[in-house]
């Protein structure tokens, strides 16, 4: 669960309330105040920053309480380095 701050006039996109949760230190989950606010479809909250958009809009405006469920398979790779 957490919470957006009110953005600043002139604030938008990844400029407002933005953080993240590194996963197997390489992926990041959005965390981002991306409400009524223009920025890129796998930058948006919910997001594994610039690979995937979330499945659903997960906002509330800002100052409310946000949740999302994260269902995550790690990837798995072969010898090589590449994606299995």
């Amino acid at each position: 669960e957490w919470s957006a701050p009110e953005p600043k006039p002139n604030q938008d996109g990844q400029q407002r309330g933005n953080s993240g949760i590194f996963l197997m230190d390489t992926y990041e989950l959005q965390v981002l105040d991306s409400y009524n606010s223009q920025t890129y479809p796998d930058g948006q909250a919910g997001s594994l920053y610039k690979q995937t958009p979330p499945m659903v809009n997960a906002m509330w405006p800002p100052g409310e309480w946000n949740v999302y469920d994260v269902a995550w398979t790690a990837p798995r790779f072969k010898e090589d380095g590449s994606l299995e």
